[in-house]
């Protein structure tokens, strides 16, 4: 078995485990936490620039936790974190143009 057959096994077994997962993560719910998140990241970007890391997540992850209640939604802590780096990453895209 070459390189390319092992490869190709290891990502079809890795597939096979991980698209339930993905399924779910993907549910109704997830564009809307991401669409919460990508306009709470710049409002907490820009308010709390002094603050750490840290701290600018968790008022981030509070206040998308908060704002997907009041819509009815009890996302996961692992798809709002998931939702807090998509939106970080397409804030430092944006921020380099």
């Amino acid at each position: 078995m070459g390189f390319y057959d092992k490869f190709k096994l290891v990502f079809s077994d890795v597939f096979t485990y991980f698209l339930p997962l993905v399924i779910t993560f993907l549910k109704d719910n997830w564009p809307i936490i991401l669409e919460i998140a990508l306009k709470i990241i710049p409002l907490i970007a820009m308010s709390l620039a002094t603050e750490t890391n840290d701290n600018k997540r968790a008022r981030a992850f509070s206040l998308i936790k908060a704002e997907a209640k009041e819509k009815g939604l009890d996302p996961s802590d692992a798809m709002i974190n998931a939702a807090i780096e998509i939106a970080v990453a397409d804030l430092k895209e944006k921020q380099k143009k």
